[in-house]
């Protein structure tokens, strides 16, 4: 693994603004050895080297807000132990695709694929329905706001989120609300079915 990238946002929970990623000693020189400018003043790494490995240097102002929010974070992180947030995070993820699949939504990518995520469920849209329409339905009604999809997929897929701070009151009001936007549209399904599928799921994970 020669590079680890990604947002202070996602499954560390902290606010949206930050970029995180560290290198190995392989793709750093990959870096040096770069001959074609970076467009970017800030997103050039080899400005930030001298400072991160000498912090008393200066290169840019640091949002010192965000890296405080990342800190209490991290704390936090720490607080819960990361053995206990990673199981969290599949316990998370496998009753949320148990609720859609009992509510006959299709996750995709297709369980098992080797690319499937525990931070985030994704489900295809059924044919017919507009997938605005039923994210608006969430939002107005029940103050529940999902993402759609994006590029090929605008239209196609929802996503949901369910990694950070997510809870459990969380994930089930979240099912509730997608069945019941569902059922408004005229979507076959029984009230209930998706939320009790997700809280068997989480039983069984809780159980061991």
């Amino acid at each position: 693994l020669d590079l680890c990238l990604t947002g202070s946002q996602k499954a560390l929970g902290a606010p949206p603004g930050l970029t995180l990623l560290c290198l190995n000693d392989k793709a750093w020189s990959v870096v040096e050895r770069r001959e074609k400018p970076v467009a970017d003043y800030f997103a050039d790494l080899r400005r930030w080297g001298p400072v991160m490995r000498d912090p008393s240097g200066y290169f840019a102002t640091p949002p010192t807000g965000m890296i405080l929010g990342l800190l209490e974070a991290l704390r936090l992180i720490f607080e819960e132990g990361l053995e206990h947030r990673w199981r969290r995070h599949r316990a998370f993820s496998e009753a949320f695709r148990a609720g859609l699949d009992a509510i006959g939504l299709k996750s995709y990518p297709a369980e098992g694929y080797e690319a499937y995520t525990v931070s985030v469920a994704v489900a295809e849209v059924p044919e017919g329905l507009d997938d605005a329409e039923l994210r608006r339905i969430m939002r107005e009604r029940h103050g529940v706001v999902i993402a759609g999809g994006l590029g090929k997929l605008k239209g196609r897929i929802i996503r949901i989120g369910h990694m950070g701070s997510v809870t459990i009151p969380d994930l089930t009001a979240t099912m509730s609300s997608l069945e019941m936007a569902l059922k408004s549209l005229g979507y076959d399904l029984r009230l209930g079915a998706g939320v009790g599928a997700l809280e068997e799921r989480l039983l069984t994970h809780l159980s061991t």
